[in-house]
């Protein structure tokens, strides 16, 4: 009689162990997943799109429908600082630029092809506040896509070009404090333009000095768009190099 009684003790401590609540949830997300893939294909379901899906939060009691539509809830914002803002082109938003965007280390430091001087990314520049808008996608990876298209970068680059942040993700070094500007704004991941600076054959960042005398430099249809680029950046993008280029050439922001 023992021997029976510690057997059925046994199946039915197995039994209850199955129906644990993360048991069931990992059963429930698995099965989730499948059908999640089924439905978007093999192009849409790629690392990007399974990384969202991923991170969205899942719970014992949740059903296949309420699951997968947190993983399409999910809110992706862009970040801006130059001409994105002014000229978007076809960049799939969702509603108008909004000014308290989180601070980005940004500079006057990329010559453009048509010889304008842009903003972009990189350590040695001071924190300034960005502006920011809702894409009107929830995928992540078509979100990149249409990003990567208005700023005519090459699919081989989109990995080096396109900045990405989700949830969950180390900060990105010269973005400060986007975890935490993230969640204050209901945003679940952040895409930005990731160009590094270019002037010439140089190295390392340009100067000030060289950066105003370039631009003093330019004539006609170069000088005129490098001329509006620098007048139209935000008035909130107010950095050392913008400082000097207005004190020396009087390029100052025409932004209401």
């Amino acid at each position: 009689m023992k021997f029976r009684c510690l057997a059925v003790r046994t199946r039915t401590k197995r039994t209850h162990t199955a129906d644990h609540p993360l048991i069931v949830q990992r059963n429930q997300l698995d099965e989730v997943t499948q059908k999640l893939v089924k439905e978007l294909g093999p192009m849409r379901a790629g690392p990007a799109q399974l990384k969202v899906e991923s991170k969205v939060s899942i719970n014992a009691g949740d059903t296949t429908d309420s699951i997968k539509g947190k993983a399409q809830a999910q809110k992706i914002a862009c970040l801006g600082w130059g001409s994105l803002i002014w000229k978007p082109g076809k960049l799939a938003l969702q509603g108008p630029w909004l000014n308290d965007g989180p601070l980005v280390q940004v500079e006057f430091l990329r010559k453009s092809k048509d010889g304008r001087i842009t903003l972009v990314l990189d350590d040695s520049a001071a924190p300034v506040q960005s502006r920011w808008a809702l894409m009107n996608t929830p995928d992540i990876a078509q979100a990149v896509t249409s990003l990567r298209e208005r700023e005519e970068i090459r699919k081989k680059y989109e990995h080096r070009d396109i900045g990405v942040w989700q949830t969950g993700d180390d900060p990105p070094p010269l973005i400060t404090g986007l975890p935490e500007w993230a969640v204050h704004h209901g945003v679940g991941a952040v895409i930005w333009t990731n160009l590094g600076h270019k002037f010439d054959a140089m190295t390392r960042p340009s100067k000030e000095d060289e950066v105003v005398e370039y631009l003093k430099g330019l004539t006609g249809q170069r000088r005129k768009v490098a001329e509006e680029y620098v007048r139209r950046a935000p008035r909130q993008v107010n950095t050392a190099y913008r400082r000097k280029i207005v004190e020396k050439l009087g390029w100052g922001c025409t932004e209401d």
